[in-house]
């Protein structure tokens, strides 16, 4: 298991990372989004290969298409202990609101 994962009253899903050689991130805290998937398109060009006058195919990302909606866990705050992690999380959602608020 690499993870133990609850939510806490406040809506946080708090995540502790049981094996992690990062002792700051052991615990970290956000919630799931939703949002669509980026898929890159690729196109094939012809390059110089490793030989002389040798050409080879290769595939390059020329751009990206709209997928099907993925979720994923948006992280706000993270720390030693769960605290120190939930601190770091309302100090960013406190910062985004008073942003927010002064128009940046």
């Amino acid at each position: 298991m690499l993870y133990t994962e609850s939510t806490d009253m406040s809506g946080f899903v708090i995540r502790e990372m049981l094996k992690t050689k990062t002792p700051e991130l052991r615990f970290q805290t956000g919630y799931f989004i939703s949002r669509p998937m980026s898929i890159p398109t690729y196109s094939e060009r012809m390059v110089q290969g490793d030989k002389e006058g040798e050409m080879k195919k290769e595939l390059f990302i020329t751009g990206h298409r709209i997928g099907d909606d993925i979720q994923v866990f948006h992280l706000h705050g993270y720390g030693r202990t769960r605290e120190d992690a939930l601190d770091r999380a309302s100090d960013k959602l406190l910062r985004a609101d008073i942003a927010k608020r002064a128009g940046y």
